[in-house]
């Protein structure tokens, strides 16, 4: 049958006392309640607990075995809050931090480690659709996230706004143009990140929207790929402005004739929103909006 507890901490604290006036006035309750309680605890398993001798008591030999394990819960439950405090305070746990963009992550794990020195912090990263599917399996915490889907199992908060550019080589002839056309993405081959991406979802529906078919491409897994890939002269990228790199070699140009915009929001799971450590990150993460360049 089901252990009543209430019951249990009645005993132990009687027995801790040897009197049930004396346990009654630490526990806030009367002594009638008190004395229910472990009446209650005698009849349910039909067993005496305590040999009464006036206003004192002494523990039955069944009730000196009891006591034994009713201190050890009480040091578990004492444990136990000890733990709960730490997390509550900040002082223990750790933090896993998934993210689409790097870039973003680096300045709000430097504000974590720096407002809550004794949380250990990790970071994974992957494409959008793989960060997504780490929020929702609870295998991160929270989330930096590009476009987060309308979704009521999550909760986002918008942080950067940002568009797509192309980015070419600076001896292509097109890093002379101030901008490209999106007839231009597709006479030439391009360097795009693979299915799954945030970018190269944009991309796709931006294009097959226009009328326009990709024509040669070649398909990597990350930015920085994608960068060195141009950076070698093997194509036209494609990314977000803010992640692409100082690297003199590559020269940024705006897109004109659709709007190809993302916006990184930190993400978790609406139900843990609340929770002292994720309200921490969020706490932590600048709420400014940081809208793109007109083209």
């Amino acid at each position: 049958m089901p252990m009543n507890y209430t019951y249990l901490r009645a005993f132990h604290e009687v027995a801790s006392a040897g009197s049930f006036t004396v346990a009654a006035q630490r526990m806030h309750v009367s002594q009638p309640t008190l004395s229910e309680q472990v009446k209650a605890l005698e009849r349910t398993y039909g067993a005496s607990l305590f040999s009464r001798r006036g206003r004192s008591v002494a523990l039955t030999p069944l009730g000196d075995n009891l006591l034994d394990v009713t201190r050890r819960m009480t040091e578990l439950e004492r444990e136990a809050e000890q733990c709960l405090s730490s997390a509550r305070d900040l002082t223990s746990g750790r933090l896993r931090l998934g993210t689409d963009a790097p870039i973003h992550a680096m300045p709000l794990l430097a504000t974590l480690a720096r407002r809550h020195p004794d949380v250990g912090l990790s970071l994974v990263s992957g494409n959008a659709e793989q960060v997504l599917s780490d929020v929702l399996e609870h295998r991160v915490d929270a989330a930096l996230l590009s476009n987060a889907p309308a979704d009521t199992r999550l909760f986002a908060l918008p942080l950067v706004e940002d568009r797509l550019v192309a980015f070419v080589h600076r001896s292509d002839p097109l890093a002379a143009r101030r901008r490209l056309r999106l007839q231009d993405l597709v006479t030439h081959r391009l360097i795009l990140r693979e299915l799954g991406s945030q970018t190269r979802r944009i991309v796709d529906h931006t294009l097959a929207g226009a009328g326009l078919t990709l024509g040669e491409t070649i398909e990597v897994d990350s930015r920085e790929s994608a960068q060195t890939a141009v950076a070698m002269r093997l194509g036209i990228g494609v990314g977000a402005e803010s992640e692409l790199s100082r690297d003199a070699r590559l020269v940024a140009l705006p897109i004109v004739g659709a709007r190809m915009e993302l916006t990184e929001s930190l993400v978790c799971l609406a139900g843990r929103r609340q929770t002292r450590l994720i309200s921490a990150v969020y706490a932590a993460a600048a709420p400014a909006r940081r809208k793109p360049a007109k083209p």
